[in-house]
């Protein structure tokens, strides 16, 4: 319909059907939380150990991120370190995953300002990926829940709404990595993630 398929549509049914198309969209990605959060809590996902291109993986969310900061307006930086390997072994779907609710989150809940992505070598063991955000910020005693499911920012303080599973499921998949992830916030001047994953080159 969107494309004229079926002849020429209105402004008005054209912002109709983008509003369709955005609510199945996050009706989608509720249900494939719910399945997650339901495979994590029952122990049941597996990772999915391959060789894969970690820069490559990089260069396809800063496009896909970028798009979506566009369109709110906020300035977008991804920036990712030479000393980066170049192939990892590892899951690059859940990888991606991870990366892309981070930053997700931080458009989300960012009207003006900025998103800043950063993927770095922590040790030589370990890769670093930081996304800061000068958003609204986090309060202390929401911090100490947030990375439990069905918590969430109060909604009093953003329009934006959801399940409050996505960093739950970040979470736990970072520690299905043997990984770490902590956010430093400050209300009114933005967040901070990083989640510290080990690598495995081949």
């Amino acid at each position: 319909l969107q494309h004229g398929m079926y002849g020429e549509l209105t402004a008005k049914q054209k912002d109709k059907s983008y509003a369709i198309v955005k609510s199945a969209q996050d009706l989608t990605n509720f249900v494939n939380e719910l399945l997650d959060e339901a495979q994590l809590e029952s122990g049941t996902i597996k990772l999915n150990h391959t060789v894969f291109d970690l820069q490559q993986l990089l260069e396809d969310i800063d496009q896909q991120m970028s798009i979506l900061a566009d369109e709110k307006g906020l300035s977008f930086a991804c920036h990712y370190s030479g000393q980066l390997p170049h192939k990892i072994i590892g899951d690059p779907v859940r990888l991606m995953q991870i990366l892309l609710n981070l930053i997700g989150n931080g458009i989300k809940f960012t009207e003006k300002g900025f998103v800043a992505f950063q993927a770095t070598r922590h040790n030589s063991s370990n890769l670093a990926f930081v996304v800061k955000d000068s958003g609204l910020g986090i309060p202390k005693e929401m911090q100490e829940i947030i990375f439990e499911p069905f918590h969430q920012i109060d909604n009093n303080l953003t329009a934006q709404k959801g399940a409050g599973l996505g960093l739950s499921i970040v979470n736990r998949i970072v520690i299905l990595m043997n990984g770490t992830l902590s956010v430093d916030s400050t209300p009114g001047q933005g967040s901070s993630f990083t989640a510290v994953l080990p690598f495995v080159e081949p």
